[in-house]
């Protein structure tokens, strides 16, 4: 009788041993799963702003337009960028894992030249009213 119950015991204690195993390893893939959403989630997060970035950028340069030579504000001229960018961040909150398209990058350098050439113009602006 004592035998047949140390046996049963131990078939208990080796089922719970296995129940444990697996409910351990899927804790594993849970808790690998969180580290690759959270890893996507801050991917994500920084194309969201670096896009937010460049709209507001080329807001900024919209406004200051009338202070810049006529043939400068025809090369910066991006106003379709603009409208290809807020839909870009659009979906990349509906989204999540989508690449940037080139159409993104392209007025992301256009708008870090607009910003040198605008520097570079007030800068001369300012030398020259120095030397006044």
């Amino acid at each position: 009788m004592l035998i047949e119950e140390v046996q049963r015991l131990r078939a208990e204690l080796k089922r719970l041993e296995e129940q444990c195993e697996l409910k351990n390893h899927k804790i594993q893939e849970c808790q690998q799963k969180i580290e690759e959403s959270w890893f996507v989630a801050k991917e994500e997060d920084a194309k969201s702003k670096a896009a937010k970035e460049v709209i507001k950028a080329l807001a900024v340069r919209n406004q200051l337009s009338g202070e810049v030579p006529t043939n400068l504000c025809k090369e910066m001229s991006l106003d379709n960028e603009v409208g290809v960018l807020e839909q870009e961040t659009k979906m990349l909150e509906q989204v999540p894992g989508m690449k940037l398209t080139q159409e993104t990058k392209k007025p992301r350098q256009a708008c870090f030249k607009v910003n040198y050439k605008r520097r570079k113009l007030l800068a001369s602006k300012s030398y020259s009213s120095t030397l006044s």
